[in-house]
């Protein structure tokens, strides 16, 4: 892939994450569970969770953006 298109396919999925992010949000309530998580698979690499031992809780996202 040459650097032209590597740049083009970067802001592609830039244009598109915040779109569907905003679907998911708005149509959240309606949407099953699967649905839901089938949905965040398209925008999110992976999510990290951890929780202290005085219970606070700290998540990292990371979405899937081209490298």
């Amino acid at each position: 892939m040459n650097k032209q298109s590597a740049v083009r396919e970067k802001r592609s999925t830039e244009e598109k994450i915040i779109p569907t992010t905003q679907h998911i949000l708005d149509s959240y309530d309606q949407l099953t569970a699967t649905e839901k998580n089938e949905l965040w698979k398209m925008v999110m690499e992976k999510i990290t969770a951890y929780k202290t031992p005085e219970g606070e809780f700290s998540i990292h996202i990371y979405p899937k953006l081209p490298k």
